[in-house]
This record gives C-alpha cells, sequence and structure tokens, in this order.
C-alpha cells in the first residue's frame, strides 16, 4: 500500500511538472509571438518611410552642378567646387546632416524590426518543435532557450523603437520651425529615456 502511494505521489509530481514547463513555454512563445506582430507592423511603417523619402533640394543642385560640369553625377559627390557652392551658408550642410540621420535611423529602425521579426518567427517554430520531438531534457533547453530569445527580442525591439523616436526627431527638424523641432525634441528624448530605463 505504502509503495503504490508513492507511486501515485511521483506520478502526480511528474505531471504537475510537466504542466508547469509546458506554462513556461506557453508564456515564452506567447511573449516572443507578440513583440513579432508589433516588429511586423513597424517594420511596414520604416519601409514606408524609407520609399516615401525624397532629397529633392540637394539632389536637384547635383543635377544642375554635374549638367554645367559636364560631369558623371558620382564624382559631382565628391566635388568641392559644389560644396562650397551650394552650401555656403550652412543651411544646407545642416539640411544634409539631418537628412542622413533621418534615413539612418530609418533604415536602423527598420533593419531592427525585421531581425526581431525574423528571430520571433525562428524561435516560436523551433523552441516547441524541441520541446516534443527532442530527446531527454530538451523541453528544459527549450524553455532556457526562449527565455534568452525572449530578452533579445526585447532589447532588440526597445532599439528600433528609440530609432523611430530618432527618425520623429529628425523629420521635426525638417519640416517644421524651430521651436516646435526643440518641443518635439523634448518629447522625444523624455520618452527614450523612459524606455531605456524600462526594459
Amino acid at each position: 500500500m505504502l509503495i503504490a502511494y508513492k507511486r501515485n505521489i511521483r506520478t502526480v509530481l511528474s505531471q504537475q511538472l510537466v504542466n508547469l514547463r509546458q506554462s513556461e513555454l506557453d508564456f515564452y512563445t506567447t511573449n516572443i509571438q507578440t513583440i513579432g506582430t508589433q516588429s511586423a507592423l513597424l517594420a511596414g511603417f520604416a519601409f514606408t518611410i524609407i520609399a516615401g523619402h525624397s532629397s529633392r533640394d540637394t539632389l536637384y543642385s547635383l543635377y544642375a552642378y554635374q549638367k554645367e560640369k559636364g560631369r558623371s553625377l558620382s564624382f559631382v559627390v565628391l566635388d568641392l567646387e559644389w560644396l562650397e557652392r551650394d552650401m555656403n551658408d550652412g543651411r544646407e550642410i545642416a539640411q544634409v546632416g539631418v537628412e542622413i540621420i533621418y534615413l539612418i535611423a530609418a533604415t536602423a529602425a527598420m533593419g531592427s524590426t525585421l531581425y526581431t521579426l525574423y528571430t520571433a518567427l525562428i524561435s516560436t517554430i523551433i523552441g516547441p518543435e524541441l520541446a516534443l520531438r527532442g530527446p531527454e531534457g530538451s523541453v528544459d533547453r527549450a524553455i532556457v532557450g526562449l527565455a534568452d530569445v525572449n530578452r533579445e527580442v526585447i532589447v532588440t525591439f526597445r532599439h528600433s523603437l528609440i530609432m523611430f523616436y530618432l527618425v520623429v526627431i529628425a523629420n521635426a527638424a525638417l519640416n517644421f520651425h524651430l521651436i516646435a523641432s526643440l518641443v518635439t525634441l523634448g518629447v522625444q528624448v523624455f520618452f527614450i529615456n523612459h524606455i531605456r530605463r524600462a526594459a
């Protein structure tokens, strides 16, 4: 009777442990899928930002200088005479600099969100598969791996949000009045600091 009672307790304990591990597996898989879904949405926004951007003023002045000098466009960019002529008052240099920051931040946001999306997609497929079909002890390895991936996608998603904040700041500097740009800068820096501390 005592031996049967011990076996029953061991069986119940093992089943509770398996249920606990299944809950952990579901928790990490759901978190990673949620972040992956949000990353897909933000990747679409980043693509729209990059595809919709046009750099008319700088490009028009480059084309005009190219036609005037009869040179290849690739050499015009490196020509100091064009830089001195078109950027002598500093406003053009500032605009090009902010535009470069804008495009780099949008590209970094897109890259970060696509990396997050890819990592989330692959890990939510491979993690549960390892837990179900792997050798003994693979459930524990799958849960530890998904916990690591969960932390990683949170960090990369945070980086993509910070890059989107930089896009907003650069866009405000390109399109708004100086006072409105500074207000936007202050608000965005406030939220960037909160995101950096929270994650």
